[in-house]
């Protein structure tokens, strides 16, 4: 096996992760993709620097408002689509042309760095791909959380938090779990908080962003909140744990 040859399973995985991606985004669209031409005008774009070059960074782009979030939906499905091809033409074009121009000295080092090269577009790729999934479902559930309860709020910005962090304090409880459960239900919110905050950095949303005030929340909900404590506790290594020892806890007011 060559050293180019070595790169193929990359640029294979490049080549389908790209068009089951599309796929996907065209179910969500609702309409069918031409994924031959998207693929012809990503070379286009990389080939003459028509794209935002900071992409390569995978800046963490928000979009707030129903009509920015598929702003943002169809900015980072664009930018993966331009990484997985990129990923493509380091094996297609740069691999193939070290190949005939040096010597077999020479080629060993500069295969290996365009491996790297295409490892990282590879990796961005993937990156875009989550920021875009991420936006979706908040572009379809957040108004669904955020209305349910919204005419009890009176436009009470606090209540409106605690709606909204009370779904996501549920739904990591239930989807981020650690394999063998929380040791008990302080762990429980610290890892809880730090994910929220992950989140946060991801898609600001309208909720505590200092991360103690954050810590403080989550334990109450933990603590006091039924719906909370029904999913925690199905959900906790022993069931039977109480988490109203939480309350040995000082909290601030919510």
């Amino acid at each position: 096996m060559s050293l180019v040859e070595s790169w193929s399973a990359i640029h294979c995985l490049a080549g389908r992760m790209l068009k089951e991606y599309v796929s996907k985004h065209s179910e969500y669209k609702g309409e069918a993709i031409d994924c031959d031409a998207l693929i012809l005008k990503a070379k286009e774009d990389l080939s003459y620097g028509r794209f935002d070059q900071s992409e390569r960074e995978f800046p963490l782009n928000v979009f707030q408002g129903k009509e920015d979030f598929e702003e943002g939906v169809e900015y980072h499905f664009n930018a993966s689509v331009r990484q997985f091809v990129a990923a493509k033409m380091v094996y297609e074009n740069d691999m193939k042309y070290v190949v005939k121009e040096f010597s077999d000295y020479e080629q060993e080092e500069l295969i290996y760095k365009l491996g790297k090269d295409m490892i990282a577009k590879y990796s961005c790729a993937i990156q875009h791909t989550a920021a875009c999934d991420v936006l979706k479902y908040l572009k379809s559930n957040l108004p669904k959380i955020l209305s349910k309860n919204m005419r009890k709020a009176n436009e009470d910005k606090k209540y409106a938090e605690r709606v909204l962090l009370t779904a996501i304090v549920k739904e990591i409880i239930k989807g981020h779990r650690p394999k063998d459960g929380w040791s008990g239900a302080v762990v429980a919110s610290q890892d809880i908080t730090k994910k929220i905050i992950a989140l946060n950095e991801i898609c600001p949303l309208p909720i505590e962003h200092d991360e103690n005030k954050l810590f403080d929340k989550v334990s109450k909900l933990i603590e006091l909140e039924p719906s909370v404590i029904k999913v925690y506790k199905e959900a906790a290594k022993n069931s039977r744990e109480d988490p109203a020892a939480l309350r040995r806890v000082k909290f601030g007011k919510w």
